[in-house]
């Protein structure tokens, strides 16, 4: 058997749903694996916009969990603050998942977003400069 198991209901125990169906069941009969591979961008300005690794107004798509380091160091960005909101027009920033180093915000900013939605990059000064960030609910192939 093969399941695809959202990593939130990885706690639910297989043999509590079948406790006949497989027999006596130990955690070693299970194969599990999940990847978060994080990401990185380059921040850059040009032209009135972010890029990221050279591209405008990059769209990213993650999963839930995972974190994405947006590199502040290139001079061209010491006038723009990135931050992330809840959607485009910038109506709610993001708080929580948010790393920034205090000491040097130009070291760069990192987001690990705890719940699957669509968020969004912009520049804090500002409007219609920055992209979106869709992030999906973290899925796991278990095999049975």
């Amino acid at each position: 058997l093969n399941f695809l198991i959202n990593s939130a209901l990885c706690a639910l125990h297989i043999k509590d749903l079948w406790p006949n169906a497989l027999g006596p069941v130990s955690p070693s009969a299970f194969a599990l694996s999940v990847t978060n591979a994080d990401v990185s961008y380059a921040v850059t300005v040009a032209d009135g916009e972010f890029e990221l690794d050279g591209v405008a107004n990059e769209s990213i798509s993650i999963n839930a969990g995972q974190t994405i380091y947006f590199d502040l160091s290139d001079p061209s960005v010491a006038t723009h603050p990135l931050k992330i909101y809840t959607d485009a027009t910038k109506t709610t920033e993001v708080t929580v998942g948010i790393e920034v180093n205090e000491e040097d915000e130009a070291a760069g900013l990192t987001f690990t977003p705890p719940i699957a939605g669509t968020f969004s990059y912009q520049c804090a000064n500002h409007a219609s400069m920055g992209g979106t960030i869709t992030v999906s609910a973290e899925w796991v192939s278990v095999d049975l």
